[in-house]
């Protein structure tokens, strides 16, 4: 078991937190629109299999490409930029519980799936 602050001192939870908020962008325009994959690829310009790709979350973007691909769903990144303790202090007033299905880092490699199930 993880604590929220072992998971958000993490690289990998902010690699996951920023791929399903692209992930979540990309549903969003295409139920805005009535878009399958395909159509969503034909209209931002991307082929079918790099939608893919970005729709399961298998991707590492440049900031320019996160940036180009918001901006064609006429969409912004919105960053904010704040200490790990202010952070925490938000995340512990709101209740969220974290939940992550990664490898969290070399140290615990052996760890394939985890529930974490933070305090």
């Amino acid at each position: 078991m993880y604590t929220k602050e072992r998971l958000v001192r993490g690289e990998v939870y902010w690699m996951e937190t920023i791929q399903q908020a692209i992930h979540e962008a990309l549903l969003a325009y295409m139920e805005k629109h009535d878009l399958n994959q395909t159509e969503l690829g034909k209209n931002l310009g991307f082929t079918r299999g790099y939608v893919s790709q970005l729709m399961n979350g298998n991707f590492n973007l440049s900031q320019k490409k996160i940036i180009q691909l918001l901006l064609k769903m006429d969409m912004v990144p919105d960053l904010r930029i704040r200490t790990v303790d202010s952070y925490l202090a938000a995340l512990n007033a709101s209740n969220v519980k974290l939940f992550a299905y990664t490898e969290m880092d070399a140290e615990d490699s052996d760890v394939s799936e985890t529930e974490l199930l933070a305090s």
